[in-house]
């Protein structure tokens, strides 16, 4: 996943005009995206002798302004989030001239749920997770929110 994710980084280094100012490649985005970023970065520098990225945390709504903002040194060159980009942003993208958008899905999220040796054993079913996590439940034949049903508890 790291080659794929260098790649890639590899291959956007090639969509910077070679006009622009700038001698990094500027990544904003979520803050689970940013630990792969860190890595693929270091890697990138290290494998291209180039300055590695300049990654910013700017949560997936924010970076999404920033990188839909415009085009040029002023603006990130990718965004990475750990979800795709919705119409707002992409209308937003188009108006602001950038339209040569290539998304890229990598993986997947994932929840592992772990304790410790000494603790009792978690013993959830795919259901109870399901249920925990779930925006809405059923509940008595209803389909309520799941913030509703908490505060019931």
């Amino acid at each position: 996943m790291i080659r794929f994710l260098f790649s890639i980084l590899c291959f956007s280094i090639l969509t910077i005009s070679q006009a622009e100012a700038r001698d990094r490649i500027r990544i904003v985005g979520s803050q689970e995206t940013m630990p792969f970023m860190e890595t693929v970065a270091q890697t990138f520098s290290v494998k291209s002798a180039s300055k590695a990225p300049v990654l910013e945390t700017t949560g997936s709504g924010n970076g999404f302004r920033l990188f839909c903002g415009g085009i040029g040194i002023d603006y990130p060159d990718i965004i990475v989030t750990s979800r795709p980009v919705t119409d707002a942003e992409f209308d937003l993208c188009k108006k602001n001239g950038v339209d040569a958008i290539t998304e890229i899905m990598i993986g997947r999220d994932a929840i592992v749920v772990i304790n410790p040796k000494e603790a009792q054993q978690a013993d959830f079913t795919p259901a109870q997770l399901f249920s925990a996590l779930a925006a809405s439940i059923e509940k008595g034949g209803d389909i309520r929110k799941q913030l509703d049903s908490k505060a019931e508890r």
